[in-house]
């Protein structure tokens, strides 16, 4: 009698070891095919990024104003200057002057845009934006505009490829002092700030 149960038994574990193996097969037949599902993919690629810039450019030489000698209380010399935007953004651009020399505060400046550029002709047409005023200070003088950044009063705008004409006039005021006879005002840096007026109210 054992030996008949033994049989059977072994039958039975054989009969559920083969059961077992085939829920093992059906579980990684399943799991193949949840790894195997159809998929698909696009791609688009962007288009390039042209980034503009901002240039300031002027003909004026250096130095912008040839050295002058003996001149005299009431004595101004006029000189164009263009201005123009060489970059690809419209820009606001300021003008300021810059002098180490103390004796520069001895001469005065003016500055107009447009109309004739001439000593004579400086108070007849054109559009004065400064003077007489200060002609330069160690602590730098804002002619117009400023360069902080945003639209400040004064400030002039130029669209790409245009210029404007300034004239720039400086001298000896009439009413000036002795402190004034035998000096050498030392040049003052005539700096144009610009900066893009896109994106920058």
């Amino acid at each position: 009698m054992s030996g008949q149960f033994t049989g059977r038994n072994n039958r039975r574990i054989a009969r559920f070891a083969a059961g077992v193996a085939a829920l093992g097969a059906v579980a990684t037949a399943g799991g193949l095919a949840s790894t195997a599902l159809f998929t698909d993919q696009a791609t688009v690629t962007s288009g390039n990024l042209s980034v503009g810039n901002v240039d300031i450019s002027t003909n004026a030489g250096t130095p912008m104003f040839l050295n002058t000698s003996n001149m005299a209380p009431g004595d101004y010399i006029a000189q164009p200057v263009v201005v123009t935007n060489a970059g690809t953004l419209d820009y606001r651009y300021a003008l300021r002057t810059v002098s180490a020399d103390t004796d520069a505060t001895q001469a005065t400046l003016s500055v107009k845009v447009g109309g004739t550029c001439t000593v004579a002709g400086f108070a007849g047409d054109g559009t004065v934006l400064y003077g007489p005023g200060t002609y330069a200070s160690a602590a730098g003088v804002n002619v117009f505009g400023s360069s902080a950044q945003g639209q400040q009063a004064g400030d002039r705008t130029l669209v790409p490829a245009a210029n404007e004409t300034l004239c720039v006039m400086v001298g000896i005021p009439i009413g000036a002092g002795n402190g004034a006879q035998s000096i050498t005002i030392d040049g003052a840096d005539f700096i144009f700030n610009a900066e893009q007026t896109k994106n920058n109210p």
